[in-house]
């Protein structure tokens, strides 16, 4: 990689944090789901930087550190222990949209730079 490049492995991680965002998004949306569902767990995990495993908890701090600086409305620790309740209110789910926005544009500004890398 030269110097000021971007990891693939980089991208990738950021491509599932979005995908993950986005399933659960889709379900809160649709009135599907509840807080034992695991990509909504995964996510309240990755929002709270709780977790059992070292690969988790790096992911947590790396997802953290971007939902910090996309989304200023509600705290990440806040988004995620909303998402272990029963209702989700619809401030969070708009701050779930911004932050989402905010991932995918990161997401294709890292993908054009990737592309002019190789």
């Amino acid at each position: 990689m030269n110097e000021g490049g971007i990891s693939p492995g980089f991208y990738t991680q950021l491509r599932d944090y979005a995908e993950l965002l986005d399933s659960v998004l889709i379900q809160l949306k649709m009135g599907q789901g509840s807080p034992a569902d695991s990509n909504r767990q995964q996510l309240s995990r990755l929002l709270t930087g709780t977790s059992s495993s070292v690969h988790e908890m790096l992911s947590a701090r790396l997802f953290q550190t971007f939902v910090r600086d996309a989304c200023k409305k509600i705290s990440a620790e806040a988004l995620g222990k909303s998402l272990l309740t029963d209702h989700v209110g619809s401030d969070v789910l708009n701050a779930l949209e911004d932050l989402a926005r905010s991932f995918e544009q990161e997401r294709a500004c890292m993908f054009r730079k990737l592309r002019a890398q190789f």
